[in-house]
């Protein structure tokens, strides 16, 4: 009975005649081409035909090529064809050899799928655990090594580091500095989770042609809304309130009247991505804004002020939002607590080493400021003990950028800045300290 199957599928003998009905079934065809033995070229090409017409009008582009090539001529008969859904479709023109085998799937925008090139030797270290899925994305094209699952994270280093190509993630705890990388002599590339790189000497990787990236951009609304969360919180006294009423003291008596945001001037310290983030936030709650930095910024609309000082004088609430390191160590200091006064609070979202905390503890205790809101800490995730107790501090366990929303989009910015090195198109978003140089 299935003598004389037809095309790419015929065969004299009977086991492949048996398979081709097979394959000819999995892709509902079997009944529309067996039956039309007596004319095999013209079901065939009839075959080829509809469907490749129905996908050059309805498929994807990389599909229509090969689809309308093999389109023929209208026949004068033409035995009916069933109506193929997309997939059987493709399944077909595979089959029959006119369509083209599936194109590996690229990286797009911020979503990472499975790509055809996985590169085994490229080694990739990991200092500390952190970024939801990091290391399982960036092993689909790479070699992870989890640095914080070693029992001997220092001989591990020594065994792995003539084969490490790129650090990825990022550790507070532990400074990628001159001496860890010259125990990597392949290294090409820092991948850092996080805006912030001071634990990073990217000074001298720049000098040693190896790259530094960061996630910036990706955190500056997430930790604007924490920053403006601090500030009212302190003003209000939220959480002294809160556990006023646990405690069930407003039963005998109203919690006091706290300080207000009306009538305030908020001073930013750094007017970067995450300063700009506050400044509209700021505004949006009726506050003024000024600023100080290293100079003006063309375009700000804020007033600038050439000094801290001057700024903390003419302020009354300090938004600390620079980036930390060597420039900027303990800039906040006991003459500028002082200078913000007695009805003024300071607010911490950027690094713990900007402040001098011993003079920030007196100055809280002494009633030199009237509050403080930190998100860091000079020690983490060491906090002193003289700052817990303090009733007039809001203290939060750096948690400015820690939404599911954000740090997925952090995590998933290092691997796009590691994959986009592997492709040899350099880093998205590299520090400026760093070698590469944009086109």
């Amino acid at each position: 009975a299935d003598a004389g199957a037809i095309g790419h599928f015929g065969a004299p003998q009977a086991a492949p005649r048996r398979e081709q009905r097979q394959r000819l079934d999995q892709i509902g065809l079997a009944g529309a081409v067996l039956a039309a033995q007596h004319d095999h070229r013209a079901v065939e090409c009839n075959v080829q035909r509809a469907i490749g017409a129905k996908i050059a009008q309805d498929h994807a582009p990389h599909l229509r090529a090969s689809a309308l090539k093999h389109r023929i001529p209208q026949l004068r008969h033409r035995p009916h064809v069933p109506r193929l859904d997309a997939k059987r479709k493709i399944a077909f023109l595979r089959a029959m050899g006119a369509c083209p085998p599936p194109r590996p799937q690229r990286i797009v925008g911020r979503e990472i799928r499975n790509r055809e090139m996985h590169v085994a030797d490229y080694d990739v270290l990991m200092l500390a655990e952190g970024g939801d899925g990091v290391a399982s994305a960036i092993e689909k094209r790479a070699s992870v090594h989890r640095l914080w699952q070693e029992s001997d994270p220092e001989r591990a280093i020594d065994a792995l580091g003539p084969d490490i190509r790129a650090i990825a993630g990022g550790s507070h705890s532990r400074r990628i500095d001159a001496a860890l990388m010259q125990r990597l002599p392949k290294l090409e590339i820092i991948a850092s989770f996080g805006v912030g790189y001071d634990h990073i000497d990217a000074a001298w990787a720049g000098q040693h042609g190896i790259i530094v990236a960061h996630t910036p951009g990706v955190l500056d609304d997430e930790v604007a809304d924490i920053a403006m969360a601090l500030t009212l919180n302190c003003l209000r006294e939220l959480p002294r309130a809160e556990h006023y009423l646990r405690d069930g003291k407003w039963l005998k008596a109203p919690y006091p009247l706290t300080a207000s945001l009306r009538g305030r001037t908020m001073g930013i310290l750094g007017l970067g991505r995450i300063g700009k983030a506050i400044a509209t936030r700021a505004q949006a709650f009726g506050v003024d804004v000024v600023y100080h930095g290293r100079k003006p910024q063309d375009g700000a609309p804020y007033l600038y002020y050439p000094t801290l000082k001057g700024m903390a004088e003419a302020c009354d609430i300090l938004m600390v939002a620079a980036p930390g390191g060597g420039a900027t160590q303990r800039i906040v200091n006991r003459e500028i607590l002082e200078a913000l006064g007695p009805n003024g609070i300071i607010v911490n979202i950027s690094r713990g080493s900007l402040i001098d905390e011993e003079a920030l503890i007196e100055a809280l205790r002494t009633k030199t400021i009237l509050g403080a809101g930190l998100d860091v800490f000079a020690n983490e995730p060491h906090v002193p003990a003289a700052l817990l107790a303090l009733d007039n501090a809001v203290l939060l366990p750096h948690v400015g950028s820690a939404s599911h929303h954000t740090r997925g989009a952090m995590g998933q910015l290092v691997v796009d800045n590691l994959f986009s090195w592997i492709d040899g198109k350099g880093p998205l978003t590299p520090v400026p300290e760093t070698p590469w140089k944009k086109a």
